[in-house]
């Protein structure tokens, strides 16, 4: 039991601190766009800072493919422990990076070159805490295991939106411009570090050392894998969708409502950091009711309830002010929550054993990639082109129809052996 819990912390810590690494520049990409991308007008300047933002995400999957080679033929330790260290150094080079104004346009393209390194680092850190925790734990505590991990996960959210917000109560905006910006990323790199070091004394699974033990490695994973199982991949895709949106949409609320909406900066990092709170203690709570009554049931009921409740919290919104955005938020976390704490365990019971880092590396980032990363630029392309501020909505209403055929077509491919 002690060791189990030891996993669980550390899986949940390490994924915290690197999801706050990651999703900083999101929540600051106000500052960031006026640092990097002055010279353009404001929603130009945030497509352009999104886009960036985009090219993080895209770079997942690669870090899935690496981490999850890594993970089937190398060991579990190796996915689990590397990943935090190259977070960690690339968030310190983006807080210490020189803006436009000093160096010109290397400083957007180093920062491009930077966000894809973190894209590739974080590709490899929820497949390979998932699956080293699941590997861990016996069968009726993967749900509840995993979902803590998803809360910790959306707490590295919860903690940047909540430092943003104490910055913005703190600092004034010229500082904020200046360098206040770049407080968050330092941090992220010291508790980065520091949990690198924690990582690095775990012990694989057994599970691994069984599969090396009879020789069972496969040499190529993710080939044998497209070759005999390509439906998997595509389940495990859809299973992403509408956490990818969601996490990608609570992370753009600080542009949606200064920006779009008008309000003020320091409401909207209150609004994100209590949408975030609400995400992450659902998703602690969902991991454990999947334990008792199933992973498909939650996720169909969950992707059910987003659609029809995301709609209703869009038109209220939209049509009633922004004095209604911490409902909004809450209202938002609350039902895609209950995906949210399930997906994760859903996707890693998907694979067997010999595929499963690669399978999970490839679906998993593939889903974040492509709708996670790409939401923000579509929302506010969306909201350009038809100039409607229901239209982030649409996307969302299409990713909880993708989740909930995906979780029609889920099966468990956990084997009794596997513990």
């Amino acid at each position: 039991m002690r060791k189990e819990t030891r996993t669980v912390i550390l899986s949940s810590i390490g994924g915290s601190l690197e999801f706050f690494d990651f999703t900083i520049y999101a929540l600051f990409a106000p500052y960031i766009r006026q640092v990097f991308f002055p010279a353009q007008d404001a929603i130009t300047g945030l497509l352009s800072t999104f886009g960036v933002f985009a090219l993080g995400y895209l770079a997942r999957p690669l870090g899935g493919i690496i981490f999850g080679y890594l993970g089937d033929c190398y060991g579990r330790c190796i996915a689990f422990s590397s990943c935090i260290f190259i977070m960690a150094v690339s968030t310190l080079f983006i807080g210490l990076l020189p803006g436009y104004n000093n160096i010109g346009v290397a400083a957007p393209i180093v920062l491009t070159l930077l966000r894809i390194i973190q894209g590739i680092s974080v590709g490899g850190e929820i497949p390979g805490s998932c699956i080293f925790t699941a590997e861990h734990l016996f069968k009726k505590r993967r749900g509840l295991a995993i979902g803590i991990i998803f809360m910790f996960i959306t707490l590295g959210n919860f903690w940047g939106s909540a430092l943003g917000y104490v910055l913005e109560k703190l600092i004034k905006q010229p500082e904020m411009l200046n360098w206040g910006w770049r407080i968050p990323f330092i941090i992220g790199f010291v508790v980065g570090i520091l949990s690198y070091f924690l990582r690095k004394k775990v012990y694989e699974t057994s599970i691994y050392n069984n599969m090396k033990e009879s020789d069972k490695i496969e040499k190529f994973p993710l080939l044998t894998l497209i070759r005999k199982k390509p439906g998997l991949i595509l389940v495990g895709f859809g299973l992403t969708a509408l956490s990818a949106a969601t996490v990608s949409f609570i992370l753009y609320l600080p542009s949606y409502l200064t920006v779009i909406l008008g309000e003020k900066a320091a409401s909207s990092y209150l609004v994100t950091t209590c949408g975030f709170l609400t995400l992450a203690f659902c998703s602690m709570v969902f991991g454990f009711i999947s334990d008792c009554i199933g992973r498909k049931l939650v996720i169909i009921t969950g992707a059910v309830l987003s659609a029809i409740c995301g709609y209703a919290a869009f038109y209220m919104v939209t049509h009633t002010g922004g004095g209604h955005a911490l409902e909004f938020a809450i209202w938002i976390a609350a039902t895609v929550g209950i995906v949210n704490g399930v997906y994760g365990i859903s996707i890693t019971e998907l694979f067997p054993a010999n595929v499963r880092a690669s399978g999970m590396g490839l679906s998993f980032n593939m889903g974040l990639a492509l709708i996670g990363g790409l939401s923000p630029f579509l929302f506010t392309y969306f909201i350009k082109i038809t100039g409607s501020l229901m239209a982030p909505y649409y996307i969302f209403g299409v990713c909880a129809v993708i989740t909930c055929v995906s979780g029609i077509f889920w099966k468990s491919r956990f084997s009794c052996l596997d513990r």
